[in-house]
């Protein structure tokens, strides 16, 4: 049996249609099915060595007490707290997944087949709202991608022509205290660098989202920037009561202009991929005095 799969993906500001053919027998001795299905990968395996800055694994986005399921057939080798949060190894022979915060149903021993169920999703993997699973691969004492196994990677998916679409993943933000939907990608604060694998620092949060969905202001305030600026691209700039500015960079398209006097809601431009990207996201900022702070606090 042969499957027929179109995939499409955005890099920067180029698109491409990849079709892929194969036989399915051997796709899918070697496949992982999703531990949650219907979750939506929101942070990427990043790792150059065992032993530097990184991350081991992928974030997958789900509800809390979402039931986690085996993504291969295995027996559970730990099921247990590692710095406080419940992880379940389970040994697969020549790979090892793990998976973690999970409430555990099983236990160390036991023998599991793909799509077994294995527990519930836990709160208090790092930035995740609602919640999310980090899913690791191992071989050999090297980390691995686990979107590899996957029909999706690195922010696609591939999704077969026969039935209806997948459900899209719940939405981040449906109160106002964000700029526009989405999920956080990448925090505030010091991470790896998507393009030079260092540590630096990261003066926003990252939100990611398609590209032309609408951004708008998150409280009232004036205008002072609204185009290009370096790596930020097109970039718009607001003004608040007291000391405190926001910054919304690497818009398509911008709908306001310097001097414009805005309210919370209003649209200010459209998720882009301009300037520094690596894609289809909105980077949040906040500044205090000058000083770059936590758009997600206060």
């Amino acid at each position: 049996m042969r499957r027929l799969i179109l995939i499409s993906l955005a890099l920067g500001a180029a698109s491409a249609t990849l079709v892929i053919t194969g036989s399915s027998s051997q796709a899918e001795s070697n496949r992982w099915q999703s531990p949650i299905p219907g979750s939506s990968i929101v942070r990427v395996f990043d790792m150059t060595s065992n032993y530097g800055p990184g991350h081991r694994g992928v974030d997958l986005a789900a509800k809390e007490n979402s039931s986690v399921y085996a993504v291969a057939a295995g027996t559970v080798t730990w099921s247990g707290k590692v710095a406080g949060r419940t992880t379940i190894t389970i040994d697969h022979g020549e790979e090892r997944s793990t998976y973690e915060p999970v409430t555990a149903s099983v236990s160390n021993g036991d023998r599991v087949s793909r799509g077994d169920h294995l527990g519930t999703l836990a709160a208090g993997h790092g930035e995740c709202l609602p919640a999310c699973l980090h899913l690791g691969r191992i071989r050999d004492g090297t980390y691995l991608d686990p979107a590899e196994r996957f029909e999706a990677s690195e922010g696609y998916r591939l999704i077969s022509p026969i039935g209806p679409p997948p459900k899209p993943p719940a939405l981040l933000n449906s109160s106002g205290s964000l700029p526009t939907n989405g999920h956080i990608t990448s925090p505030f604060g010091m991470r790896t660098d998507p393009f030079t694998k260092v540590q630096r620092f990261h003066d926003g949060t990252d939100i990611g989202a398609p590209c032309g969905q609408p951004v708008f202001s998150v409280a009232s305030g004036v205008v002072t920037h609204a185009h290009a600026r370096g790596g930020y691209g097109l970039l718009v700039e607001v003004k608040h009561a007291g000391h405190t500015t926001t910054g919304y960079a690497h818009l398509s398209a911008v709908n306001v202009t310097v001097g414009e006097r805005v309210e919370r809601g209003t649209l200010l431009g459209k998720v882009g991929t301009t300037g520094r990207s690596t894609g289809c996201h909105l980077h949040f900022m906040k500044r205090d005095r000058g000083r770059a702070v936590d758009p997600q606090v206060g």
